[in-house]
């Protein structure tokens, strides 16, 4: 890494601030147009913040409510929610600049925020990120989910076709305005349904299923430039689903495992399936019975007696809302109503 910065540093020395500025104010707009991904993604990944769908974030919903008409406390709060967003573990993608995500996205936000509220352009706010991302961008990490619910394989063929972009627009720089070779990373994790999320009634797809989604991405990545592909143990996948929305049961269940000898499952080298399953059976179940329990809405759930302010009422709505393709706007333009009647006071935006 520190061998790889020193070359990028090298590459960029014999050139000056003005030079920056010049390239971002006057080079092509269609070379730019990449940019363009980069600002969805990160305004997105710190939009979860406001809108509940990342937990935690007190600090920036805290800097939003006190910010006002201040566009550089608005600046601020956009950056920190990125950050606490992304340290969450969201899997939703963030353009990275000189191979960090949170240096991408206190590179990025703070100019998206501040051109929206000046009223600039598209072509403004694509330059003005240009100009940021030419100070040492040489590596891109864009964090996918594979397994949502409604995901088709035209779905999963854009995240290859979205990689491919970013790589052409990379090479399309002349070599004395980039760095040597571009480092882009595709992570596909694995969606497992939570508790306390819209997606909560959702089943978690099969792993045959989830196995082919995979080979679907890796195949349509290969003879990309500069691409690596990640993703996360299918069978771990699995079992997280089926913890995440266990019952009380599951706690005979772990101890079980544990007696067989399941430590450290988090690393592929450690993982023993077999222990887990046979755990799973001594107590009557299976890990698919959970992993891929799909509830009504009007079903009582084993975590419905634990009142985390989001109201489930609100959850069904979002539910209905994603089935139909209709997003929620940001709660800063208006209270959606999430933590209901009882609550109400304990949000700092409404």
């Amino acid at each position: 890494r520190i061998a790889s910065m020193n070359e990028t540093h090298d590459a960029m020395a014999h050139y000056r601030i003005a030079d920056f500025y010049d390239f971002a104010k006057n080079a092509p707009l269609e070379d730019l147009l990449f940019l363009r991904d980069a600002i969805a993604m990160n305004k997105e990944l710190a939009g979860t913040i406001f809108t509940g769908e990342a937990k935690g974030g007190g600090f920036a919903k805290s800097m939003m409510g006190r910010s006002g008409n201040n566009s550089i406390r608005k600046a601020k709060a956009l950056v920190a929610a990125g950050s606490e967003a992304r340290m969450e573990g969201l899997s939703k993608p963030a353009m990275s600049c000189a191979t960090s995500g949170n240096v991408g996205i206190t590179a990025s936000l703070p100019l998206i925020s501040l051109a929206e509220d000046l009223g600039s352009s598209e072509e403004d706010l694509l330059r003005a990120t240009t100009d940021a991302f030419s100070c040492g961008w040489t590596g891109v990490k864009l964090y996918f989910m594979l397994g949502l619910p409604e995901e088709t394989d035209e779905d999963i063929l854009g995240i290859a076709d979205l990689a491919k972009k970013v790589s052409d627009a990379f090479y399309r720089l002349p070599k004395e305005q980039r760095g040597k070779a571009l480092r882009l990373t595709v992570s596909a994790s694995t969606f497992v349904p939570k508790p306390f999320t819209a997606f909560q009634w959702f089943p978690q797809v099969p792993l045959d299923e989830i196995r082919r989604r995979q080979a679907i991405l890796r195949d349509a990545l290969r003879g990309i430039r500069g691409v690596q592909f990640q993703c996360h143990l299918s069978d771990l996948s699995v079992l997280e689903a089926a913890f995440s929305r266990g019952d009380r049961k599951l706690a005979d269940v772990l101890e079980t495992a544990y007696e067989r000898g399941c430590r450290f499952d988090s690393w592929s080298e450690h993982y023993r399936p077999d222990a887990w399953r046979e755990a799973f059976a001594a107590h009557g179940c299976t890990i698919e019975d959970y992993a891929q329990w799909a509830p009504s809405l009007d079903e009582t759930l084993p975590w419905s007696h634990i009142d985390m302010l989001v109201t489930e009422d609100y959850l069904k709505r979002e539910y209905k809302k994603a089935m139909q393709g209709v997003t929620t706007r940001d709660c800063r333009q208006g209270c959606n109503g999430c933590f209901g009647g009882r609550h109400a006071d304990a949000c700092s935006l409404s």
